[in-house]
């Protein structure tokens, strides 16, 4: 969800993350993505400011572009 949400492809978030992006893609698969060690869920905290509870969970928050944006 966050990935999308934030208009990334597994390769723009590799990019952020230092990761390769097949790695990326790896982790999109949830039975991969449920092993994941906490320095890798750290990477993608950090790129889609959440918490690492709320991403390990899956609860929806809006998009990093969104936060903070209160122009109109």
């Amino acid at each position: 969800y966050y990935m999308i949400a934030n208009q990334m492809d597994p390769g723009l978030l590799a990019k952020y993350t230092s990761q390769p992006s097949w790695l990326v893609r790896l982790h999109l698969f949830p039975s991969i993505f449920k092993i994941l060690g906490p320095k890798t869920i750290e990477k993608y905290v950090q790129v889609f400011k959440v918490s690492p509870d709320d991403l390990i969970r899956g609860k929806l928050k809006p998009p990093v572009y969104k936060q903070g944006d209160n122009e109109a």
